[in-house]
């Protein structure tokens, strides 16, 4: 054995001078850039991307809320830094001379977004960018302030290729809902709207009540008080309940109270859809489960008699058109949902919920009544609905679009 393995000594010493040559000439330098130093780019790339999706979303949720965030608000700064390896990352751009948070939308104080570099940096979906949305932009920061993510290997091949700048960005939409899936089978009237909320048409920007937090009835615990008695309103689920209904914004259908279709108590409805109404006074299901809970229900904006579902918007002409109907060949044409905090109701057949606040009915007779408060609320895993005039009614949905 030893004579058969004799003749290889002279190799020895071979893969010593591969490597020798190979470090020479670059090639393992150049394997180690591309290993490491791309490696460790492209994780500098999810961090960012991370960070500005993290950012955009709360961002969006801000807007379609209270008021857009600036890039230098601290919470967005957080949350961009909060995902990133280091614990660090900038809302910021490479062109310091753009804006790092920009976007579109009605009221929101937002900066325009230019238009894209063709570069690739932010590209618009194919399908374009809803009315709102709110962009997002994050760049490379180290802790020691520099925004230059450094090259270990390929500085030593390139000489002055000391190290480059990652930037990504974000984008997220908000709207109104489009289809909502209720329990509680009751539609309001535009004109009950804004007459509960206090808003002028065509604006919806009506007096929200602070929404409920914590375990159900969500009031009472420290820093989220009981709304004032003042606050309550009572919905009339009646015909004829709201002086001026009686044309294009909505009133309720003489019979209808308000009442939708729906079989076992279940609708499924949808922003510019139509929906059929239920007709007579009986109560047609047990609420209980909604006390002391915010039920999203539609608001609809034209009552029409129709032997067969209609199509389309609401007729413009004549007016009459959106105040007919009666008993089962009535539709409500549905202009958006709107978030009501359920305190009480009284309804048909003794069926009766003192309101949580007055701890009486919220009315009695003849009166076929809901109570409760219009409250702010953000979704995000819903349809969204078009961007109609009157643009929602308080609940919107978020969506990750670029």
């Amino acid at each position: 054995m030893r004579r058969l393995t004799g003749g290889r000594a002279p190799e020895r010493g071979a893969v010593a001078i591969i490597v020798t040559i190979l470090l020479a000439s670059g090639v393992l330098l150049g394997c180690a850039a591309l290993s490491v130093d791309v490696g460790n780019l492209s994780a500098e790339r999810r961090d960012l991307q991370n960070g500005a999706d993290a950012a955009a979303l709360s961002a969006a949720q801000d807007c379609a809320i209270t008021v857009c965030p600036s890039a230098t608000s601290p919470s967005l700064m957080a949350l961009a830094g909060a995902n990133a390896s280091d614990g660090t990352s900038g809302i910021s751009r490479t062109n310091p001379a753009l804006p790092a948070v920009c976007g579109v939308g009605t009221g929101s104080g937002l900066v325009s977004c230019p238009a894209d570099s063709g570069l690739g940096e932010c590209p618009t979906p194919s399908g374009g960018l809803p009315p709102n949305y709110v962009r997002v932009y994050t760049q490379t920061r180290l802790q020691n302030g520099s925004t230059m993510l450094p090259y270990y290997f390929a500085q030593a091949l390139a000489g002055g290729a000391t190290g480059g700048t990652q930037q990504t960005c974000s984008a997220v939409a908000w709207g109104p809902l489009g289809q909502f899936h209720t329990i509680m089978p009751i539609a309001f009237s535009y004109c009950e709207w804004l007459a509960a909320t206090g808003a002028t048409p065509p604006a919806t920007t009506g007096t929200y009540v602070t929404a409920p937090s914590g375990p159900d009835p969500g009031y009472g615990g420290a820093g989220n008080p009981w709304p004032a008695a003042s606050q309550e309103r009572v919905v009339q689920l009646a015909g004829g309940s709201i002086p001026g209904c009686t044309t294009w914004n909505g009133h309720d259908a003489p019979g209808g109270f308000g009442w939708l279709s729906a079989p076992n108590c279940s609708v499924t409805t949808s922003t510019n859809g139509w929906v059929q109404t239920d007709p007579g006074n009986n109560e047609e299901c047990d609420l209980t489960a909604l006390l002391g809970k915010v039920a999203f229900l539609p608001v609809y904006d034209c009552v029409m008699a129709a032997g067969a579902q209609p199509t389309g918007p609401p007729p413009l002409t004549p007016a009459s058109a959106c105040a007919t109907g009666s008993g089962s060949n009535t539709w409500y044409h549905i202009a958006g949902f709107a978030a009501f905090y359920v305190s009480g109701w009284y309804l048909s057949g003794g069926s009766t919920a003192n309101s949580l606040l007055s701890h009486n009915p919220p009315c009695s007779g003849g009166s076929r009544c809901v109570s409760g408060w219009f409250v702010k609320k953000l979704l995000s895993v819903q349809d969204m609905g078009p961007n109609n005039n009157p643009p929602g009614f308080g609940i919107n949905v978020v969506q990750v679009v670029g």
